[in-house]
């Protein structure tokens, strides 16, 4: 039963570790900004008695957020997979999967609610065909993680380990 980690385990893990990480800031980014427009929203619709933002904006804000912590979810999900899989821990393939799964799953909501453009003269086109190379160009990670982690020795590197 291998044990070792190979090279193509070491790339995978240090893949998931900088996907997760920027994933994470990403994320924390955009869950900032939907709380900074929802407070916006309230300070002004609180203090000054007038509509803050329509309800079409709050509606998009409070998206924004729900997107944002998801995204959290998963990119955490892929940092935990890397730490996994350079400790060689049993558990790390299934993570790795977990997060495969869970990055496919957020690409394919992002397909279906795809978040609109913030210019109202933005091209309809031209903005579905940048989510949808950008949903195929995000899909591939997963691919490779999912045929990766079926292979034979993948998935003897990371069995569980007979106790003594």
């Amino acid at each position: 039963m291998l044990k070792e980690r190979t090279g193509g385990m070491t790339v995978i893990g240090v893949l998931n570790l900088v996907f997760g990480g920027l994933g994470i800031i990403s994320a924390l980014f955009e869950v900032l900004a939907a709380l900074a427009g929802i407070r916006r929203a309230i300070l002004i619709e609180g203090f000054m008695g007038i509509p803050g933002i329509s309800a079409d904006e709050r509606a998009i804000m409070l998206k924004m957020l729900e997107f944002g912590l998801f995204a959290l979810t998963v990119s955490t999900v892929g940092v935990i997979a890397g730490i996994g899989i350079f400790r060689m821990g049993a558990w790390a393939r299934a993570a790795s999967l977990i997060y495969a799964g869970l990055w496919a799953l957020n690409a394919g909501i992002l397909l279906l609610f795809p978040v609109q453009a913030a210019t109202p003269d933005a091209n309809a086109s031209a903005t579905i065909i940048g989510h949808v190379v950008g949903i195929c160009f995000g899909l591939s990670y997963p691919i490779i993680l999912f045929t990766l982690f079926q292979k034979p020795n993948w998935k003897a590197a990371f069995a569980a380990r007979p106790t003594p």
